[in-house]
């Protein structure tokens, strides 16, 4: 513990680390149509936040899913609110890879700006009970 906080690069504001924190969080899913069902025992994720820079990591796996179609996979409930910039600057996007029960494959994320929410972009129609998902994402916040 360091009374007045620890600077990084400097003294000012900016340079502050003012915020560290550990924790899990429980995700929420939902398809651009049908439903997806999320595995009790695999719907945990956990998160580090070191400033305003938040990294979420865990493994995920459905159990169920009716009727899929559209390109996004909503993966909800993130911690932390991701940051309003100008332009779009506050928005993260990268990869992750998800398990068909044959083939390991590579999809894309995104968490938007004032977005609580990561967006797997897939056919949805490939999604079927047992898949995994291999997840580690980093995003800012403002919060």
């Amino acid at each position: 513990y360091l009374s007045g906080g620890v600077y990084l690069g400097g003294t000012g504001a900016a340079n502050k680390l003012d915020h560290y924190e550990e924790g899990t969080f429980t995700i929420t899913g939902s398809l651009t149509s049908g439903t997806v069902t999320f595995n009790s025992s695999y719907n945990t994720m956990a998160y580090t936040r070191i400033g305003r820079q938040v990294t979420v990591t865990g493994l995920i796996i459905t159990s169920a899913v009716s009727s899929p179609s559209g390109v996004v996979i909503q993966i909800g409930s993130l911690p932390f609110t991701c940051s309003n910039l100008t332009e779009g600057a506050g928005s993260s996007g990268g990869g992750l890879s998800w398990y068909d029960g044959t083939n390991i494959n590579a999809r894309s994320w995104l968490i938007g700006e004032t977005q609580t929410n990561l967006g797997i972009y897939m056919d949805c129609t490939e999604l079927t009970a047992g898949d995994d998902f291999y997840i580690s994402a980093t995003y800012f916040t403002d919060d």
